[in-house]
């Protein structure tokens, strides 16, 4: 998938959510673990690149996006919808906090298995390689199940794959590793 694919699929995904305000992919870029090609399709697409040099510095990006959303929240009293694409348990407090003020949403798209802790302060969990990416996979859990209900997707059925092709979700979903959050 390109920058341009995922930034559409994940535009389409929310729009029952309201207007995108705004969209933001962090990462150390300095670090060119984003091809140039991708970063140039992201940034086409609308999605600014916020640049998180670490500098010897731990958790840079995640404290970013942690202060980016919370700021985010503070400046839409009436209400939002917050979307976060990651795996990292670090954001099940800030998670928590937000989930029980009613005029939030909050939406997890995460990579593999849940955490545990993200699963249950979310409003809504999707999977990144099969809801974002769009790849098969042998094992749909009943979260996706679910997710694909409320968001009125076509959950079409599907043969089960060969391990070839559980392989090729994980080494294609391994290379799209490239959105920590969005808001």
């Amino acid at each position: 998938s390109s920058g341009r694919d995922v930034s559409s699929r994940l535009k389409t995904i929310l729009m029952p959510y309201g207007n995108l305000a705004l969209f933001r992919g962090y990462a150390s870029i300095g670090l060119n673990n984003i091809p140039q090609q991708k970063r140039s399709d992201l940034q086409l697409s609308g999605c600014m690149l916020v640049d998180c040099p670490h500098v010897g510095r731990k958790e840079v990006a995640d404290k970013m996006i942690i202060v980016d959303a919370m700021n985010f929240a503070m400046n839409n009293p009436d209400g939002a919808t917050l979307c976060f694409v990651t795996g990292d348990v670090d954001y099940a407090y800030m998670l928590a906090v937000l989930q029980p003020k009613k005029q939030y949403r909050t939406i997890v798209i995460s990579k593999g298995t849940m955490q545990s802790m993200l699963d249950v302060n979310c409003d809504m969990k999707m999977r990144w390689e099969t809801d974002i990416l769009q790849l098969r996979s042998a094992t749909q859990t009943t979260w996706q199940n679910d997710t694909h209900r409320t968001l009125g997707l076509e959950n079409s059925s599907v043969d089960a794959p060969s391990s070839t092709e559980d392989e090729e979700v994980t080494r294609a979903a391994s290379e799209h590793e490239l959105f920590e959050a969005l808001t």
